[in-house]
């Protein structure tokens, strides 16, 4: 390059770094640099919560003996699941496994994990398997089935990950939720949606689950036990997969329930239901015109047990709850859904209506006596039992049906006397005091399913709690 070049460039150069279009153009250059470098983290709210969840979301994959046997003839057209039962003789039989999948979620270092009670539902081994590829095998603390929860205990010498639960209170219509379970055994899968509707009522088989969170979050089988989570990760239900005729509805147990059931479960093994010691009825225009009450919803009261919470409390016969615990009462069948979230120790409000007042009244929730538990099954199942020595299973006292009322879901069905009562829903029977706790544990729900041996041959049966109570217009709490 000859001098003349040169200084022209090195003019060209000068003018050039002189300009105020340079500057102009390097400064763009340092900027788009430094948004390149600084450009916004992808790691949005939903995959910070999956992060920090996820370690304690775990599989479950539960084991049950397996039956195959020949049915026989039906003692009732309402009898269900009649085949022979591997407890009684007669007939061959044909053993397998069956497995189960679903989700849980660590609630404790200690290694509690709550999942759903259809997930591990007569289950004779569960394994827990870790998002780390570790696993366990768990024991049952508890499991209730009125509200599909289940507690299960892993043993770990190290603490293990958990996620505190967070409030469902406080819930809002449209907001974002977040659902980590193992759909169809694929391992941790996230789904997202927002929160559909609150309180829900859904009816699967022959079991009403009562204030459900509903979502259009995918929940499919093997997702039912995992968390549902708010958008800062927060524990706010536990999903269930219970209704599979639609697509893109989902559904939840509130938290705040499952609080419940868990304390009671890990204190007791099983859900304590409360007993205030009240009867109520449906109120009719007639009663209504009697009690000048013109308000909507409520029952009347019909009957207050002596010597019970209510009594001490002060509540009559002829007083109409209008709500409990805050909730306006609707009906009859609302009044025992909202008893379902009662347990044992709790402080109940009853807003009543009383000779043209409004009275505000808060009645201790006991135990329900087990002295009582007789007059209870007779006027909601219709059937008197006593208890023979031996008979059951390694030589413990059986429960034997004694009496039966024609008109009563017992007689309809076909109960008779003679007939031994081996299960109330999956509890074994051995006595008449847990046949009879058995009962009273189950006085909420619609129906109770009995296995009955008659002879040699064992079926089981679905007895509906609320036809007496139709029949009668009048339920025990």
């Amino acid at each position: 390059m000859g001098p003349g070049q040169g200084r022209r460039l090195k003019a060209i150069w000068g003018r050039s770094v002189l300009s105020p279009g340079f500057w102009a153009g390097l400064f763009l250059a340092a900027v788009v640099a430094g948004c390149w470098e600084q450009r916004p983290s992808r790691e949005t709210p939903v995959v910070k919560a999956f992060q920090k969840t996820a370690p304690a979301v775990v599989n479950i994959r539960s084991e049950a003996a397996a039956d195959s046997r020949s049915p026989f003839s039906r003692l009732s057209r309402d009898s269900l699941l009649e085949e022979f039962f591997q407890d009684f003789p007669g007939g061959s039989s044909r053993r397998g496994r069956e497995g189960g999948l679903g989700s849980g979620i660590l609630i404790d270092a200690r290694g509690l994990v709550l999942t759903n009670e259809h997930v591990i539902l007569g289950a004779s081994r569960i394994v827990v398997s870790l998002e780390d590829g570790r696993e366990f095998e768990a024991d049952v603390v508890g499991a209730d089935p009125q509200s599909d929860l289940a507690v299960l205990h892993i043993s770990s010498r190290e603490n293990l990950p958990f996620v505190k639960p967070g409030r469902s209170s406080d819930l809002m219509i449209g907001e974002p939720v977040i659902a980590i379970g193992n759909p169809f055994g694929l391992g941790h899968t996230l789904t997202t949606g927002a929160v559909s509707s609150l309180h829900r009522s859904v009816r699967s088989g022959n079991r009403v689950y009562h204030d459900l969170i509903q979502t259009d979050a995918s929940i499919n089988p093997g997702n039912s036990g995992g968390p549902l989570l708010n958008i800062r990760g927060e524990l706010i239900g536990i999903t269930t997969a219970i209704y599979q005729k639609a697509e893109g509805i989902g559904f939840a147990i509130p938290v705040d329930r499952a609080r419940q059931v868990v304390d009671d479960l890990i204190r007791f093994g099983e859900v304590r239901a409360g007993w205030l010691g009240l009867e109520v009825s449906d109120l009719d225009p007639e009663l209504r015109s009697s009690l000048d009450y013109s308000g909507a919803g409520g029952v009347v009261i019909t009957r207050v047990a002596e010597g019970s919470p209510a009594e001490r409390a002060q509540v009559r016969v002829g007083d109409v709850v209008e709500a409990l615990q805050g909730r306006p009462v609707a009906d009859f069948a609302h009044y025992r859904q909202l008893l379902r979230s009662v347990t044992v120790g709790d402080r109940v409000s009853l807003r009543v209506f009383r000779a043209g007042k409004i009275r505000e009244v808060s009645v201790p929730a006991e135990d329900f006596p087990l002295s009582r538990a007789d007059d209870l099954i007779w006027r909601q199942l219709g059937l008197k039992a006593r208890e023979e020595a031996g008979g059951g299973p390694e030589g413990a006292n059986r429960v034997v049906v004694e009496q039966v009322e024609a008109t009563s879901p017992a007689g309809q069905i076909g109960l008779a006397p003679g007939d031994i009562i081996r299960r109330v829903n999956q509890t074994g029977i051995a006595g008449l005091d847990p046949f009879r706790q058995a009962v009273v544990n189950s006085r909420y729900q619609e129906s109770l399913i009995l296995l009955i041996q008659r002879g040699e041959y064992g079926y089981y049966i679905t007895l509906p709690l609320q036809s007496s109570v139709k029949r009668s217009r009048v339920g025990n709490d």
